[in-house]
């Protein structure tokens, strides 16, 4: 079993636990969590379709005992090695011999015919194939590929013979995905670990572990980011890609490329402030370990253990960056910000026949409250849409694969699934759209209601209260879908 396999349910994409999804082992030897499992009707296995290979609950003790391992293992420290030992995913059991084998391959040509795959030629003219299903990637995609897999005697005894055979790990992408996952499942056990871990210092051991966890949340967005896409915007190649486009302000691609490029100079100006924010911490606690040196040595230790602790973290969110911004787009996100929160708070005194001090941030709270509420709302819409559109594709495309059609038919189902793959990608663009709206709120809140030392009462109590309807974005979704 393949340490992924270990982490994640493959059909609701949710990392395992010990408790509320417990991971279930069908008859078929996949698994999906008991979430999934008491969901199933009928009781088939969403992975392979084995009739009623989930028909009684049995909890996979061997993926049960990897997590654990892997929980009690995982440091901050170790975290960087986890993550560059990632498997790839072409070992297993032939689909025409059941041997197993540590480099299977799929024969392209068949692949190609039945729809799971699309073949493509480069610039030079050399030919590689990819999933039929790019936009909407996914372990059950790569699974359904998998299951046509073939061992090497297989390939020569076969009745592919003449065929184009590759390596399963060659096609377009796939194994980066699969480690990407991977690699995104270490990051959210790290994070369980990190929420859950002893408080490390004495004195201000909140603002510590937040800063300790937003350093760790910069550093795995760097490693998603770098891990998939050196040098490039977008995670994976799009349908929209291969059309030729009269209007190229139309294609979704592009729009999805400018929007994550958006996206990431707003998480860069946040991560500025996240480092101004800590720095004034940081400035704070030397003052005062300054004030206690006459004191008695305990708590002088303290305060020492504290600055060790600060050290570090400063350290951390130093070497942390998502992409590189010049001083000049900085200003202009800085602009655009201010600008957006002069109109939130506008819209707030232009509908309330309340009259307050001047200089009070009660509307710029207001304004920011509701921002932040419309914002969450718009994401989780936008997802849902987007994962049930994705659904429905991969049902199509699991029913149009078992269909034995003639090559006109063929020609037009695949006309079918480009106009759905394109509305899937049309669906991308405005939940990153939806992203982009939250960073923006959230970097309102870092500019305009700084938690740092020194701050009045008022805007203490203001902070709590935002702190109680924030929510933080969720980058997996930028870097998977």
């Amino acid at each position: 079993m393949s340490l992924f396999n270990s982490l994640y349910c493959s059909p609701c994409g949710k990392l395992y636990d010990e408790d509320v999804r417990r991971p279930c082992v069908g008859t078929c030897l996949h698994s999906i969590c008991c979430q999934c499992q008491r969901l199933l009707h009928p009781k088939n296995c969403p992975i392979c379709q084995e009739a009623n290979a989930f028909a009684e609950r049995i909890v996979n003790i061997q993926s049960i005992g990897v997590l654990q391992t892997i929980r009690e293992q995982l440091t901050e420290e170790n975290y960087s090695k986890f993550s560059r030992d990632l498997e790839f995913l072409d070992c297993g059991g032939c689909s025409e011999c059941s041997a197993d084998a540590k480099k299977l391959r799929i024969c392209a040509t068949c692949a190609t015919d039945s729809g799971i795959l699309i073949s493509m030629r480069d610039e030079q003219g050399d030919r590689n194939w990819r999933l039929n299903s790019p936009s909407e990637l996914s372990e059950q995609q790569f699974l359904c590929a998998k299951r046509r897999a073939i061992c090497a005697d297989c390939v020569l005894d076969g009745a592919h013979r003449e065929h184009d055979i590759i390596m399963l790990r060659t096609i377009e992408n796939v194994s980066e995905f699969m480690e990407l996952k991977y690699l995104l499942g270490l990051g959210l056990l790290l994070r369980l670990k990190l929420d859950e871990e002893p408080e490390k210092c004495e004195y201000l051991a909140s603002t510590v572990n937040f800063y300790r966890r937003v350093a760790h949340e910069f550093d795995l967005w760097s490693k998603l980011r770098s891990k998939v896409v050196p040098n490039r915007d977008v995670s994976f190649s799009f349908v929209s890609d291969t059309i030729q486009w009269k209007d190229n302000a139309k294609n979704p691609s592009e729009k999805i490329k400018q929007v994550q490029k958006r996206n990431d100079q707003l998480r860069e100006v946040m991560l500025k402030c996240h480092r101004a924010n800590f720095e004034e911490y940081f400035q704070f606690a030397i003052g005062y370990e300054q004030k206690v040196v006459n004191s008695d040595s305990e708590e002088k230790e303290k305060w020492k253990k504290t600055l060790h602790e600060m050290r570090v973290v400063r350290e951390k969110l130093a070497e942390r960056s998502v992409c590189e911004l010049e001083p000049s787009k900085f200003e202009a996100i800085e602009k655009e910000i201010e600008k957006k929160m002069l109109e939130l708070e506008n819209g707030q005194k232009r509908e309330s026949h309340l009259e307050v001090e001047k200089d009070s941030k009660f509307f710029k709270y207001r304004a920011l409250i509701q921002e932040l509420k419309e914002a969450e709302q718009e994401v989780k819409d936008t997802e849902q849409k987007v994962l049930m559109e994705s659904k429905r594709n991969h049902e199509k495309v699991l029913k149009e694969e078992k269909e034995d059609a003639e090559p006109t038919r063929r020609n037009i189902t695949h006309l079918e699934q480009l106009e759905r793959y394109l509305r899937v990608e049309e669906l991308i663009a405005k939940r990153l759209e939806a992203s982009h709206r939250q960073l923006q709120a959230q970097l309102m809140k870092l500019k305009y209601f700084r938690k740092v030392p020194g701050i009045g009462y008022e805007d203490d109590i203001y902070i709590d209260l935002i702190d109680e309807v924030d929510v933080q974005e969720d980058f997996s979704f930028d870097i998977i879908k």
